[in-house]
């Protein structure tokens, strides 16, 4: 799992990449339900990853709009023999990973998607985002580098959960119960 990444992008109604955000996998799902759904993501720097740009440059060539989610793997024992395998022409079912990064995907498609500027958000910033408890994280990841990265984020409160979501947890009592179960 630790061998995967995700990549989002963002384009405007005129196919200009707008936003991307690249996420390390840390853990996928292995439930029949959940194959192959990232379960936990550390953000890295988009400049740091060798196939951003050209990633960019053949979405903007399509003129395709909207959201798009890249499933990424490096090559077992290389350094950067990273193969894309599949593109998803939506978000992505983790995709709350860009917004806990601080790129807010509502806004993107309500504010971004119909304007005229020419800005890029390209997410600099590492977080560590789960939607399955640290615990589980911590102890089926095989990355421990990715792991230790992971409990240093989240003592430093950059750590954020889908599950434990405030305003659903205070504002729903039963969602407590079972999210506590």
């Amino acid at each position: 799992d630790c061998n995967m990444r995700v990549f989002t992008t963002f384009s405007d109604s005129k196919g200009k990449v707008r936003a991307t955000c690249l996420g390390h996998t840390m853990l996928e799902e292995h439930t029949p339900k959940g194959l192959g759904n990232h379960a936990a993501i550390i953000t890295e720097p988009v400049s740091s990853f060798p196939l951003a740009d050209k990633i960019c440059e053949m979405r903007e060539s399509l003129g395709y709009t909207g959201f798009s989610n890249f499933d990424i793997k490096l090559r077992e024992g290389t350094d950067g023999d990273f193969k894309v395998f599949e593109i998803n022409l939506r978000q992505g079912r983790s995709n709350f990973y860009m917004t806990a990064a601080g790129i807010n995907v509502a806004r993107l498609a309500a504010e971004v998607f119909q304007s005229d500027g020419d800005s890029v958000e390209n997410c600099e910033k590492s977080v560590f985002w789960h939607h399955i408890p640290r615990s589980v994280v911590y102890k089926y990841a095989e990355d421990e580098k990715l792991v230790a990265l992971a409990k240093k984020l989240d003592k430093e409160g950059l750590g954020y959960s889908s599950i434990w979501y405030t305003p659903d947890i205070c504002l729903n009592p039963m969602r407590f119960i079972c999210v506590a179960e």
